[in-house]
């Protein structure tokens, strides 16, 4: 069972693994940490993770603690000039408290300055991280061990699973078996029971991180695309939305015609099991898009300016869903124009969800 411990408890010996966030991050690094864990005998995980990507790793099952390095506090300390000694006091904090549990080994699966700094300070004997040119902000000469991934354009996931193979060459990917909630599990199959409709559910999911907003579908596509699904398919179209987006999953049902309607607010067991129940799963480049690729459900996913070849789901049944401009991918963190999603279409979202639910498993 995944426990949090408080600073001053010792566990000696295991594996400390670096991977702060965001969703989407930490999603393509469970498979390496999975797999891991199913060696013989299985080694002591503890993960280090900040706030928003917390009950991800505590739901996943794959370590044994959860360490909450403290980013907010940290940083809101530091957009003030005069409280960047509290800001110092609490990043030694979470230092001290990590190097008392003496940890065998770090893996920096993060590959930043931050992480980096984690690493280095850990304690361990052994540090692992990514090679120079894999990192970003010098991390590497952090870290003692580097992995050398075979191509700056692979999936996310494998590259995470060459850094685990430094440490231990014979570990594989495989399925991750995220544990049900029986709860959340039960809210979700009354909310599915809910619509009309008994056709596939569909979970359509809208938002991305505000950062990565230029990533975003438009929402009226999305309610397009919901009422053609419910229209051809006696389709369930359930629309799922994070914090501060509830009135975007709004306007796409608004954009349905009555063909889809916002979940309720969920936490992230609750997004987990609601994805787990859906029988296909439509996003943009965003977390719950890699959750759903973990939980090994269908996926329509809609790329514009992020490298499919790095950034697609891993491990599921996906579409890739492109317009194919000359301009994409970028490695842009901002666009003024965005047309790389906004010239997707409907018709071509459709055709992806349409080949997929033809091929769907059998009812569970």
């Amino acid at each position: 069972m995944t426990t949090e411990h408080s600073p001053e408890e010792d566990v000696a010996g295991g594996l400390m693994v670096i991977r702060l966030g965001a969703l989407g991050d930490v999603a393509n690094t469970i498979p390496a940490v999975a797999a891991l864990r199913r060696l013989d005998p299985p080694p002591h995980i503890a993960w280090v993770v900040e706030e928003g990507a917390r009950d991800l790793v505590a739901a996943a099952g794959v370590a044994d603690e959860v360490l909450v390095f403290p980013r907010r506090r940290i940083a809101g300390h530091l957009r003030r000039p005069w409280t960047w000694p509290k800001a110092a006091a609490e990043f030694l904090r979470f230092v001290r408290a990590v190097r008392a549990k003496r940890y065998d080994a770090a893996l920096d699966f993060q590959g930043n300055l931050k992480s980096g700094l984690l690493a280095m300070t850990s304690g361990c004997a052994l540090t692992v991280g990514f090679a120079r040119g894999h990192c970003r902000e010098g991390n590497w000469l952090f870290t003692r061990l580097q992995a050398v991934p075979a191509s700056r354009r692979m999936p996310r996931a494998e590259k995470n699973a060459a850094l685990a193979q430094v440490l231990t060459p014979e570990i594989e990917l495989g399925p991750v078996e995220i544990p049900v909630h029986a709860e959340r599990a039960a809210a979700a199959r009354a909310f599915a029971a809910e619509f009309s409709r008994r056709g596939p559910l569909l979970l359509l999911h809208p938002g991305t991180s505000a950062f990565g907003d230029f990533k975003r579908w438009p929402a009226e596509r999305y309610g397009a695309l919901a009422a053609r699904l419910a229209e051809r398919h006696n389709a369930r179209c359930a629309v799922s939305w994070g914090p501060s987006e509830r009135a975007l999953a709004e306007a796409v049902a608004a954009a349905s015609q009555g063909c889809a309607r916002p979940t309720p607010a969920l936490d992230i067991p609750g997004l987990i099991e609601l994805i787990r129940a859906a029988d296909l799963f439509v996003a943009a480049d965003t977390g719950p898009l890699h959750i759903a690729a973990l939980l090994r459900r269908p996926v329509v996913a809609l790329y514009g300016p992020k490298d499919p070849e790095i950034y697609a789901p891993y491990g599921t049944r996906a579409e890739i869903v492109r317009a194919g401009l000359p301009c994409s991918p970028c490695t842009r963190r901002h666009c003024a124009h965005g047309r790389c999603m906004k010239e997707i279409s409907v018709e071509q979202a459709l055709s992806a969800a349409e080949r997929l639910l033809t091929a769907r498993e059998p009812e569970r």
